[in-house]
């Protein structure tokens, strides 16, 4: 049958072939290579560059994946304009449905991560799971298309009710996505971090709007023409986040917004000589404009806000270096000289004190001391930021390490009387290589945290090797994270609300310093709890020395 068509399709329709698959003259119009490859090229040339910077970035992987997706979505769907072969079309036509609601799926996970740093939990991808399940099934048979449609030259096939299924999927997801955008929007109190939220989230829902209109158009109405204006979104998309990576450092990325606005500029201009219908040309222009406006007004926004932060930042490091050496010169040296004073009257170096008198002295060494710690804190943390550590490279043993800290930790651990579990392989070496004074004061801070915010309970340390990598780990039943704990919790000066409460000595940089001392060793370091007062898990993964 599908021979015959094709026979027919040839003499009377006056098909043509298509070598190449997405170039031949039965796309009748220049305006269909313009939508499907301007926007892919576009989207995928900022994802490509936005991974290469930072291949590591569980967002930027998220970006990538989106952008390859939507490429091979607008690839497949060129084949159905220029393919001649019946068999051909239906078979790409078949497999876009995947791809359809993939970019949507894709898009709600990034949000999801862009929003609260982690992966959305199992629930959200269980729902998810059920929705897409009719799809996976049923895409082979009739329900996803019914046919070819022989009754004029269009060479289309005849959608089922799979797909208007797939198009309510979609819009639920995009609810979905808007859901979960507000609640981050409302439970933040910093108003740069609503901004980044408000810019991102009208970006991608721009774009799957834009996307599932021109799909509904085109399958309601068969006027798949005017439905190419939908992928225009998708541009769009990209210029929102080019503004954020600017002035957000989205991606941990930075990049100046002139190179992707001349390049977009430059294809825009390009991809118009391509175009030879006045009418057509005029929609376009129309869309270029609106384009130019859009990343015009965002590249004017971020050189003046580049060039204000500029030089607010030369300021206010001149200003923390001095800050910096007077504390390191002066503070600390009043305090420790007060610790060593305090110390001397505890041992009884000037006679023995009175017991109201000794309580006094104890209160002052103890507060002295965490002065100090916490002044030496704020150092570490401004050097590490600055990247004047030096780190001494050497091979150690992390399960001796882990032993001898666990052991000077356990004094503490029985005081506040709680259960201390460690689970560390005595057998099995675990070598990585490291700076041991660096990586040690990584993996006290976290355990010294565990037990700060256990109040009953225990704390729990786990060391294992799994594959080419160390695992490190530490529970406890304690204070918990909330999601919004887990936005600032590795930041500088990052504390959960209920934390600040319990702890009013701290500084907030622990967490920071041990984060930051784990990236620059190759590893990775994570946060998981199932809510306020259920307890934390803190992992740092590690590779293993070759």
């Amino acid at each position: 049958m599908l021979e015959n068509i094709q026979s027919i399709g040839a003499s009377i329709c006056e098909w043509t072939p298509a070598p190449y698959f997405f170039f031949s003259g039965n796309v009748f119009a220049n305006l269909i290579y313009y939508s499907h490859l301007f926007p892919a090229l576009i989207a995928l040339l900022l994802a490509v560059f936005v991974l290469l910077n930072n291949p590591k970035g569980q967002l930027n992987r998220m970006l990538f994946l989106l952008t390859l997706v939507f490429t091979l979505w607008s690839l497949s769907d060129l084949i159905l304009w220029a393919m001649d072969r019946a068999d051909y079309i239906m078979f790409f036509w078949s497999i876009l449905i995947h791809f359809d609601v993939l970019i949507y799926v894709i898009s709600y996970y990034f949000v999801y991560f862009f929003l609260f740093k982690s992966f959305a939990p199992l629930k959200h991808t269980l729902g998810m799971f059920a929705l897409l399940l009719p799809i996976l099934f049923l895409a082979p048979s009739s329900f996803n298309l019914i046919g070819f449609d022989f009754s004029n030259c269009e060479r289309e096939a005849i959608e089922g009710v799979l797909w208007h299924y797939a198009y309510l999927v979609e819009i639920l997801i995009v609810i979905a996505t808007a859901f979960i955008s507000i609640k981050a929007f409302r439970d933040s109190d910093d108003k740069a971090r609503r901004k980044s939220i408000t810019l991102m989230v009208v970006g991608i829902v721009f774009f799957l709007l834009s996307f599932s209109l021109g799909n509904l158009i085109g399958s309601f109405s068969f006027d798949w023409t005017i439905s190419q204006y939908g992928l225009f979104g998708m541009p769009i998309f990209m210029g929102f986040l080019a503004y954020l990576i600017v002035n957000y450092n989205l991606f941990n990325v930075r990049v100046l917004s002139t190179q992707i606005f001349v390049v977009t500029l430059w294809l825009l201009t390009v991809a118009l000589l391509f175009l030879r219908t006045v009418d057509v040309i005029r929609v376009v222009v129309f869309i270029n404009i609106v384009l130019f406006s859009v990343l015009g007004y965002f590249l004017v926004r971020s050189v003046k806000e580049v060039e204000r932060q500029r030089v607010a930042l030369e300021k206010a490091n001149a200003q923390q270096q001095s800050l910096m050496r007077f504390i390191n010169h002066q503070v600390k040296g009043f305090l420790t000289r007060t610790r060593t004073i305090f110390d001397s009257l505890k041992n009884g170096d000037f006679g023995k004190l009175e017991p109201e008198v000794g309580n006094l002295v104890n209160v002052g060494f103890d507060t002295s001391t965490q002065a100090v710690q916490m002044v030496k804190s704020i150092l570490d943390a401004a050097n590490l930021h600055d990247g004047a550590v030096k780190y001494t490279m050497i091979d150690f043993d992390l399960r001796a390490l882990v032993s001898d800290i666990t052991t000077q930790l356990k004094s503490v651990v029985d005081d506040k009387g709680l259960e201390f579990e460690i689970n560390v392989d005595p057998r099995q070496e675990m070598i990585i290589h490291g700076d041991l004074t660096q990586f040690a004061q990584a993996v006290r801070n976290l355990i010294e945290n565990s037990i700060q915010y256990t109040e009953k309970g225990k704390v729990t340390v786990n060391l294992a090797k799994q594959n080419d990598f160390a695992v490190f780990s530490v529970s406890d039943t304690g204070l918990g994270l909330t999601e919004k704990d887990k936005s600032v919790l590795f930041s500088q000066g990052g504390r959960g609300e209920e934390a600040a409460h319990r702890n009013v000595n701290s500084t907030g940089y622990g967490l920071y310093i041990t984060h930051k001392i784990v990236t620059d060793h190759g590893g990775q370091i994570s946060a998981t709890s199932p809510g306020r007062d259920q307890g934390s898990t803190f992992t740092i993964t590690i590779p293993l020395a070759k």
